[in-house]
């Protein structure tokens, strides 16, 4: 994590190989170990700022973004919750990851979260942001242009948009 801080070796961290390490890292040990989810968040939050990783996020093929909202069912530690929701800040500005974000239904997911009694104001705080955020896009993710997405990707995915409310 301490490297990442600098640009220029974020930048040289910044492989194909390393975000496939990172992705296997958050179906495996991140699962099993709350202190290796939180380090794995955080390189990814700090990754996040920069411009040259944003094709690492939106890659459908890693799942980054929803294997990070899978770490959430395993650890309910304020920290994790903290440094994810941080993320999703950063991502939620960038047009693929906003609809990465809306298939994996990242709305439900604060709701969810909402709902748990956190000690840390600040998650409170974020929670009531990107709840405003996502329920005011949501209607945008829906259409017809998320599904026609998804067509041309050649990546057609059971999610949020393929309910009663979309049809």
């Amino acid at each position: 994590m301490t490297i990442l801080k600098t640009n220029d070796l974020a930048k040289e961290f910044s492989t194909k190989q390393s975000f496939t390490s990172i992705s296997y890292l958050l179906d495996n040990d991140c699962l099993s170990s709350h202190q290796v989810s939180y380090n794995v968040l955080c390189m990814l939050w700090i990754l996040s700022y920069h411009e040259f990783t944003h094709e690492y996020y939106e890659d459908y093929t890693m799942s980054i973004i929803e294997k990070v909202t899978k770490v959430m069912d395993y650890h309910s530690k304020e920290k994790i919750a903290r440094i994810m929701l941080m993320l999703f800040d950063n991502l939620k500005d960038i047009p693929d990851c906003q609809d990465h974000l809306s298939e994996i239904d990242a709305l439900n997911l604060i709701v969810k979260l909402q709902n748990r009694h956190w000690v840390d104001e600040d998650i409170n705080k974020m929670l009531e942001d990107l709840y405003g955020y996502f329920e005011e896009n949501q209607k945008v993710y829906s259409s017809i242009e998320k599904f026609k997405k998804q067509v041309e990707r050649k990546q057609l995915r059971w999610g949020p948009c393929h309910q009663e409310k979309f049809w």
